[in-house]
Order: structure tokens, then C-alpha cells, then sequence
């Protein structure tokens, strides 16, 4: 049926990326991009959160630090001198602020009231075959209540050493709602976090269909707990 056959289109598209972290340490690094989507913060009622700040993102392939060749905000809304490239400049003196998180700005794809750090894979990461294996987050210099809380990872696969764009690109690698472990001090990690070396699962490529759009009539719907996370799959 007509159904059926969007719903499969669908599947497809949601498989394709995870085909690509199958094979990446075959076919060069999995992903190209990778985009830090934060909707939460310490304290956002305190009158001195002027948004979500990091010191650093790194990623890491096995125990050596990959190589960012650049950062943006998407529909950034912080000062110039907290620019998203403070991010990745290996300096703990320097830090990306943006006030989005805070529910200012609108449009685009991403949540009114999330602040969007991108980084791009430097090109010899790319050839090199080596996927990265966890990223890092560096808590900033001052104001603790601007930390992080939630946040999502998501990348973008590349094939041929060029970028999947189009839309229902982007994996979902991980999720902290809220990041459960201990809060770091100032300028120290939330810790090396763990990606995904396998395709997705079947709760995963569920889970993606239904934010990726509506849900076809007949649709079931049933919770699941996943590593201590209440996950909402369904199938029709």
C-alpha cells in the first residue's frame, strides 16, 4: 500500500547514516559534522545565566583527540568574543556562550529554546579512517549556573569523504536528559562519554521516525526503559 511503502522509504532513510558508522573505520570517519544541541542548563532562573557557556568540545578516537577544523553557532545569539570557535581552540582561557537555550531567537530546525555548537572534522581525520569513539565537554571558567544540563549529539555521515546532507541526515549518537553524573568544577570535564560503535537499534531508528514526522494510522506506542531512560517506541 501507499502506507507501507512511505513507511519503508522512512525506514530506509533512517537506516542509511547508521551504514555508514558500521563501516567507518573502512571507509573513513563516520561522520563529517557533529552538532552539541543544548536545551538545559544549571539554573536558568538565576538572574546571572546569560545563556549555556562551555570552555571546550572535544572528540577522541580511542585515547588520541581529533582534529575540529571549525565551529558555528546555528542562529547564534551571543557575543562575539564567546564565539563557537573558542570551542575547539585548545584554550581553557577562552569560551562559547550562547543565549538561545534561554528560548530567544526562532526558525530553523532546532528548538526555540536550544543553543546549537557545530563542528566540522578537519579533512586528514576524514582520510584517516579513524572514527571518533567519545567526545568531551569542558566546563568554563565562571558562572557554574550556565553549565550545561541537557543536551543532545548528533553527526553527520560522510561518504567518499564528502558529507551526507538532505534531510534526515543527522544520527542521534547520545542523549544526557539530564547528564546524570557529577557536575564537574569550573574548567575541568563532565568526563569522556561514550559513542555508539554499533548501527542503531530497532528502539533507535523508532524513535527518530516519530520525530521525524507523523505517524501513520495503526500506529502502537509503548515505553521502554534504556540505560536508565524512559524511551517511547512505536510501530505499526
Amino acid at each position: 500500500t501507499t502506507a507501507a511503502a512511505a513507511a519503508a522509504a522512512a525506514t530506509a532513510a533512517v537506516l542509511r547514516p547508521a551504514a555508514h558508522r558500521a563501516s567507518g573505520q573502512e571507509g573513513g570517519s563516520t561522520y563529517c559534522r557533529y552538532r552539541l544541541e543544548v536545551t538545559g542548563v544549571r539554573n536558568a532562573a538565576d538572574p546571572l545565566t546569560l545563556g549555556v557557556q562551555l570552555s571546550e568540545l572535544r572528540l577522541f578516537s580511542g585515547g588520541r583527540q581529533v582534529r575540529l577544523s571549525g565551529a558555528k553557532s546555528l542562529h547564534a545569539d551571543g557575543p562575539e568574543a564567546h564565539g563557537p570557535r573558542n570551542a575547539i581552540d585548545a584554550s581553557l582561557a577562552t569560551k562559547w556562550l550562547d543565549a538561545r537555550v534561554l528560548g530567544r531567537g526562532g526558525g530553523g530546525g532546532e528548538s526555540a529554546s536550544s543553543s546549537t555548537l557545530e563542528v566540522e572534522v578537519e579533512a586528514s581525520e576524514l582520510a584517516s579512517g579513524a572514527a571518533p569513539t567519545a567526545y568531551e565537554i569542558v566546563a568554563a571558567a565562571d558562572f557554574p549556573q550556565r553549565d550545561p544540563l541537557r543536551w543532545s549529539l548528533s553527526g553527520l555521515p560522510q561518504a567518499g569523504g564528502r558529507c551526507v546532507e538532505g534531510a534526515g541526515g543527522w544520527v542521534r549518537l547520545d542523549t544526557q536528559e539530564p547528564f546524570s553524573g557529577r557536575l564537574p568544577s569550573r574548567l575541568t570535564s563532565y568526563g569522556r562519554l561514550r559513542l555508539p560503535a554499533r548501527p542503531l537499534s530497532l528502539e533507535s531508528v523508532l524513535s527518530q521516525l516519530e520525530e521525524s514526522g507523523p505517524l501513520a494510522a495503526g500506529t502502537h506506542r509503548r515505553s521502554r526503559t534504556c540505560h536508565g531512560r524512559v524511551t517511547d517506541v512505536s510501530w505499526s
